[in-house]
């Protein structure tokens, strides 16, 4: 397992340089022209580009996760400023859609927890790329942080199609899609979500969203007492 995790990085690392390399030389092409046709389809390879750039990132990101030894958490984190400081940079995504993406801390105080710095950022911006991904257009999603007796209580809640109680373990499992989903995916998101967890001693669990429409994740991360 731990040579075909090997494997797996390097592959994803290897293919970081011809991935760059195409965007600059297909962004150069497109700048260079100015034929409709041309212009549309290098915009086509490079929306292409970026689904595979975002796939090797999920891959180095589901790697290093799994790679992370279990007593490897070096620091105490606020994590409502953790949450707080993802906001901004998943603004735009959602801007583009016309939704309305909003944060709020339940608690005045500061939510500390002991943990891995970059896995935990990869956790939460998962979630909640993945809420602006499959909420309608004009859609709402909220993120709220808070406490719940001795864990830290993340919950990140969209007006998307939601997922079926039946499927909702399953799409845990890496590579696995929904069959009846519509939006393109890895089927990675969630799976490097919850092989972050595991290594916080956290957990999360799917349910519907607000009245029964779209869905909501809530993951529990054991406060830091220091």
């Amino acid at each position: 397992a731990s040579r075909e995790r090997g494997l797996i990085a390097d592959a994803a690392n290897e293919l970081r340089t011809p991935l760059d390399a195409m965007r600059v030389n297909v962004e150069a092409l497109k700048a260079r022209t100015s034929d409709p046709g041309q212009r549309e389809l290098m915009a086509n390879l490079l929306r292409s580009n970026d689904r595979a750039a975002r796939l090797v990132g999920q891959l180095r990101q589901l790697m290093r996760s799994d790679e992370m030894p279990l007593d490897a958490l070096p620091a105490t984190l606020a994590f409502d400023a953790l949450v707080r400081d993802r906001i901004p940079l998943v603004e735009a995504l959602a801007r583009a859609r016309g939704i309305a993406l909003e944060f709020a801390s339940e608690v005045p105080e500061p939510v500390p927890v002991h943990g891995e710095r970059e896995s935990l950022i990869s956790m939460v911006s998962n979630l909640v790329e993945n809420a602006i991904k499959y909420s309608p257009d004009g859609g709402a999603v909220t993120v709220r942080v808070g406490r719940e007796s001795s864990d830290a209580v993340l919950r990140v809640t969209d007006q998307g199609p939601g997922i079926p109680p039946a499927l909702r373990e399953r799409v845990f499992d890496r590579f696995f899609r929904n069959p009846d989903q519509t939006q393109s995916g890895s089927g990675l998101g969630l799976a490097i979500v919850r092989s972050v967890l595991e290594k916080h001693g956290g957990r999360i669990e799917l349910s519907d969203g607000e009245g029964g429409r779209g869905l909501r994740a809530t993951v529990w991360l054991p406060l830091s007492a220091g």
